[in-house]
């Protein structure tokens, strides 16, 4: 997504400030002071405020740009730094482990590789950062600033969250096992075609499995367990890619 004309003015002070902090990394000649910490945790702070003036002007969803990605590499950094000093549950560690998050679940629903339990795991740790922020809004910890970016980071993580679970929910419950095999499946052909050479024989207990859940389709549509064919056929396309996958 290209950058509105008054993010690109934010965009540069925060790349000065990600060289101000590579640079504290790279001297090892001293120690790290908290206050230098604190300080450019500071201007940071200053632009999220900015930042966020220009995103309560947008309306629908928004989609992460060049400006999110540095900001995230930011507070990896001043996360790093924090836990030096001693503050470890800051809104830096805080802002790494939502945008961390964000890739991931943006990776699923490109990928449309996950199942209920993967999905469980994601909003039970989205509840508890959710938590995590709620409690430091209400005893004033961290700048306001900071709390209000880190809601809407976690709203845009809870509405990708939610059209997964929506897609999963319209699976019938006859099919879910064969989808979880789908599932493993997909993920085992990634990891082998990740492989430099992939061996031949790696690759045969795969289509080997993949032969048998074709075998449970009659006439182009999967069977449940007992011979009736399930009303919801959502992973039928997923099968299809797998089975026959694009030139």
């Amino acid at each position: 997504m290209s950058l509105q004309p008054e993010e690109i003015t934010i965009l540069e002070k925060v790349i000065n400030i990600r060289n101000r902090l590579t640079a504290l990394k790279q001297n090892r000649a001293e120690y790290i002071k908290s206050q230098d910490v604190l300080n450019i945790y500071q201007a940071v702070v200053k632009q999220v405020e900015k930042l966020n003036d220009l995103r309560d002007q947008e309306t629908g969803p928004h989609a992460p740009n060049r400006l999110d990605t540095l900001l995230a590499d930011v507070f990896s950094l001043l996360s790093l730094f924090f836990l030096t000093i001693g503050k470890a549950r800051e809104c830096p560690a805080t802002y790494s482990q939502i945008a961390s998050m964000r890739q991931l679940l943006d990776h699923m629903n490109e990928s449309a590789v996950y199942t209920e339990a993967d999905l469980k795991s994601f909003r039970n740790r989205l509840d508890e950062l959710r938590d995590i922020v709620r409690n430091d809004k209400e005893s004033g910890l961290h700048p306001p600033a900071m709390t209000k970016l880190l809601d809407r980071k976690l709203n845009e993580c809870d509405a990708i969250l939610s059209d997964l679970q929506d897609s999963l929910s319209v699976l019938s419950v006859e099919l879910v096992p064969i989808h979880q095999k789908l599932v493993t499946l997909r993920r085992q052909l990634v990891a082998l075609a990740a492989k430099p050479k992939p061996f031949k024989a790696d690759l045969k207990p795969i289509m080997e499995d993949l032969r048998k859940i074709e075998s449970k389709r009659e006439n182009g549509k999967f069977l449940g367990p007992n011979g009736v064919v399930p009303a919801s056929q959502a992973l039928k396309f997923e099968h299809e890619k797998m089975m026959f996958p694009p030139a």
